[in-house]
């Protein structure tokens, strides 16, 4: 092959990696058309900020995502919105079509509109409502946190109405995130038998 043919294909190559937006690492570690790391995974959740949630952006040259600085992400919002008593911020995590379990309560919380309605619904029963994390384990796009939940009963609940008695429950919720960073599945093991109890006692 002469010189010149071997110029003329390294330039179609280079054509190529400028077409599909890969860029030519080329006089660094790396050989031309490896996109590095810090390329292929953008980070885009503003961490100083935890109660307001960006989904994390996909790469140009992978469908992958940083599941661990996601599921952080999303955790510690979801935590900030309950707290703050926003349904909006609590359903803004979810994907559209995310499905909310939990288990001894036949109803499921079927997209994000209803996912919206349920937080609503709680904020409502216990407008001092407050949730802390206990633990957080995490395992590529599936995660599990331990919590606990503390409020006061002002509202009607589970057909129950306002009993003014102030109440604690633990519990636990096993979540699932999508390929863009957002939960598409939450099945809760809520002490609902605790919190009857105490809704309940004389």
């Amino acid at each position: 092959m002469s010189v010149e043919q071997s110029v003329d294909q390294l330039r179609d190559r280079h054509r190529l990696l400028d077409a599909i937006g890969v860029e030519n690492t080329q006089g660094t570690n790396e050989p031309v058309g490896v996109v590095s790391q810090k390329a292929e995974i953008r980070e885009t959740v503003d961490l100083e900020s935890p109660g307001e949630y960006r989904r994390p952006a996909m790469s140009k040259t992978t469908a992958r995502i940083d599941y661990r600085h996601a599921t952080q992400a999303v955790n510690d919002a979801t935590y900030a919105a309950w707290n703050a008593h926003d349904p909006d911020a609590v359903a803004a995590v979810f994907a559209e079509h995310a499905v909310v379990r939990e288990i001894g309560n036949p109803a499921v919380a079927e997209g994000r509109a209803a996912v919206r309605a349920r937080a609503a619904a709680l904020m409502t029963a216990f407008p001092d409502f407050h949730l802390e994390r206990i633990e957080l384990v995490i395992d590529s796009d599936r995660h599990a946190d331990r919590w606990i939940m503390t409020g006061t009963h002002r509202g009607e609940l589970f057909g129950i109405p306002a009993t003014g008695k102030r109440v604690r429950i633990e519990g636990a919720t096993f979540t699932r995130l999508d390929a863009e960073g957002l939960v598409i599945e939450d099945f809760h093991f809520t002490d609902l038998a605790g919190l009857l109890s105490q809704l309940t006692a004389k």
